[in-house]
């Protein structure tokens, strides 16, 4: 697991899942499922003074340590001695520290703190540090994690912290793994905690549904999911170093993920989409990601605006990034066995739709709306429906976030009251007349009931897809405004979330602190930590070794040198503006045509003559191109639906055990397992 500055409730929910496999494996009949370690990666934990010898902790390290203290006298046998409940070791390490409890189940927990000066920090780095550990390199010495295990039977269990996640979770991955071996990653069904009732927490709900049981299930049946979240996804050892493709000599996928960013675009795949990334290059060696909707798991997801347009301007942008990789390069993809022809259309046509004409065709069903409900010209529609994205546009280049998010909301309920209020008036409209003609009705009728047949098809999930309830009025946000602030912010490469806020002033001095803390660091015979009474220790020499050339080959850290910040800044305003004049151009364009269209109908004969409610009219080609296209993908979608529940159906029939009633001899003999090889490392 990877943390940084989650909140005492996330903490909590992450180790509670821990404690609770932890109980659930120690179970006799579960015991041989396989054995597990559990790690965290606490980035920017602590800070080592030399002078002194004290290893000082940050307040969310010391918040975890309270966590664990709880949850240790929670888990434990009623006759536990409540003063031995701090039995951890703790141990000065090349990297920071590390603090290691042994789990009442008997399970392991070693928490790395990772000090900020001598190793690289984030979520990438940190996934980076535990692959090096569990795997080793050729580059490094012998790693003391000393596996014992084939690779093809390791798995590493990716989390964030701030999961929560089960004991028949985790075996659901487990077994699509023995059940496909040339699985390289299986990501489990995301679900966001109902921390509160808010329109955005049931916007996010609906869309996590959706996303996982519509274009994650079409994307395993056609060929590869492609991205396993790195919040709950298995991954297998091998897949880390081995290439299963024999078409070309590729690098390992550890020697790539472990590269340095040093342009642009590198920002953008590297750092803000790091999961999908690694997905895409275990895809390209001749590995499979699969998608398992058995194995739920609920994470935090941003209760406020502001946070939730960072976290999906860094989603959108390397996402957009990443499949235009992936269509650039789709000779490469198909050639090694990772994609086929029809996985590389359909992402073609999500690209088509979702990128260059998606905020357009958003855009003319509001003036199209507009219109129908005022009586308005349409260009005078469009001139009061294109207002809020240009006040929208103004606010990106000229003011700051806090700013910018206020336009977004601003500018969001004001289209999702134009569309809710044209919806309204098209659908009383067509029952008065006893006819549907408005391309409204029937875009969100084909969409409406596509969810529904899904409803059937998932009926555990009813309840979620209720929060499908407000999803039209939040439709503009997410396919025009959102689309357009990402755009306008793809320079912006910060991670944005559950970052502590700091004065000009706080940085400058916590740069000079670290400055001088790093010319002035040497040898500390004797190391204190405030939260245990326990003994420090000193690392071995092995460990010693193997991480002090583990940092100096991969993780130390270095701040760029003002040439390569300005070439990446560089490389990123020139891809800003490339994206602008790219998307405007297509997405103004059609808008335009569409809106011109309605005051100035192309001729016959480029219309096709439909009957509507015993009249006649001719439909140009565009809206019928336009129509059928959304159709073809719709109908597409159910039926990756619809083939994927059928796959979890055979799953559920084969993992489902038949009791057998044992006679009194075999009662008294019982089961043993004698092949221990067979045991999976987790």
């Amino acid at each position: 697991a990877t943390m940084w500055h989650e909140t005492a409730e996330e903490m909590r929910a992450l180790l509670v899942s821990v404690f609770e496999v932890d109980r659930d494996q120690a179970v006799p009949e579960n015991i041989q499922n396989f054995k597990w370690e559990i790690h965290v990666l606490f980035d920017d934990a602590i800070n080592c003074n030399h002078d002194t010898g004290e290893i000082v902790p940050n307040e969310f390290l010391r918040l975890f340590c309270e966590e664990m203290r709880s949850l240790v006298i929670s888990y434990s046998s009623a006759d536990i001695d409540k003063n031995n409940v701090e039995n951890v070791t703790i141990t000065k390490t090349p990297y920071g520290g590390l603090l290691v409890w042994t789990l009442p189940g008997g399970s392991k927990l070693f928490c790395h703190l990772k000090e900020k000066i001598v190793i690289r920090n984030k979520k990438r780095w940190s996934q980076c540090m535990y692959f090096l550990y569990f795997l080793g390199h050729p580059l490094l010495p012998t790693s003391p994690f000393h596996l014992d295990q084939p690779l093809d039977n390791t798995f590493i269990l990716a989390l964030d912290g701030d999961v929560e996640f089960s004991y028949p979770g985790v075996m659901r991955l487990m077994e699509v793994m023995q059940e496909h071996p040339k699985t390289g990653g299986v990501c489990a069904q995301m679900q966001p905690k109902r921390s509160k009732r808010s329109l955005q927490i049931f916007l996010q709900i609906f869309e996590y549904l959706t996303g996982h049981m519509m274009f994650k299930a079409t994307e395993h049946v056609i060929g590869n999911v492609r991205c396993a979240p790195g919040c709950f996804s298995l991954f297998r050892a091998s897949a880390m170093q081995e290439n299963r493709s024999t078409k070309e000599d590729l690098p390992s996928v550890i020697d790539m993920y472990s590269s340095v960013t040093k342009r642009g675009h590198e920002c953008l795949v590297y750092d803000l989409g790091e999961d999908l990334w690694l997905c895409m290059m275990i895809i390209q060696r001749g590995w499979r990601v699969r998608y398992c909707a058995l194995s739920d798991v609920f994470t935090q997801c941003p209760e406020e605006l502001s946070e939730f347009l960072k976290q999906r301007r860094r989603w959108t942008v390397s996402g957009t990034v990443n499949l235009l990789r992936v269509l650039f390069y789709w000779h490469s993809y198909v050639r090694h066995g990772g994609f086929n022809l029809i996985h590389i259309l359909y992402q073609a046509s999500v690209a088509f739709f979702g990128i260059l004409i998606g905020p357009a065709v958003m855009f003319t069903m509001l003036v199209f709306g507009l219109t129908s409900v005022t009586g308005v010209q349409s260009y005078i529609s469009g001139i009061i429906v294109g207002l809020p994205l240009i006040v929208l546009i103004i606010s990106t280049l000229f003011t700051g976030q806090e700013m910018q998010t206020r336009v977004v909301l601003i500018s969001s309920g004001l289209y999702g009251v134009i569309f809710i209020v044209t919806f309204l008036y098209e659908l009383i409209a067509g029952f008065a007349s006893n006819c549907f003609t408005s391309p409204i009705i029937f875009t969100y009728g084909l969409v409406f009931g596509c969810y529904i047949l899904m409803t059937f098809l998932h009926p555990r999930q009813i309840p979620d897809f209720l929060y499908g309830l407000s999803y039209p009025i939040t439709l503009p946000f997410m396919f025009m405004v959102l689309p357009v602030y990402c755009l306008l912010n793809m320079d912006d490469v910060s991670w944005g979330t559950r970052e502590v806020k700091q004065s000009a002033e706080e940085v400058e001095n916590k740069e000079k602190i670290e400055t001088e803390v790093i010319e002035n660091i040497h040898p500390v015979e004797e190391w204190t930590f405030d939260i245990y009474k326990n003994k420090v220790q000193m690392a071995s020499s092995e460990v010693e070794h193997f991480w002090n050339k583990t940092i100096e080959t991969f993780l130390k850290p270095s701040k760029l040198k003002e040439e390569q910040e300005n070439i990446i800044k560089r490389d990123l305003k020139i891809m800003k503006i490339v994206s602008v004049l790219v998307l405007g151009t297509t997405n103004i364009g059609y808008s335009l045509l569409m809106t011109l269209k309605m005051s100035f109908p192309l001729p016959s004969s480029l219309a096709i003559g439909i009957t509507f409610c015993s009249s006649s009219e001719n439909v140009d080609f565009i809206d019928i191109s336009l129509f059928v296209f959304v159709t073809v993908i719709t109908l597409f979608l159910l039926l990756g639906t619809f083939l994927h529940r059928m796959e979890t159906l055979s799953h559920i029939v084969q993992t489902t055990p038949v009791i057998k009633k044992k006679t009194v001899s075999e009662a008294e003999a019982g089961t043993e397992v004698d092949d221990e090889n067979q045991i999976s490392y987790l």
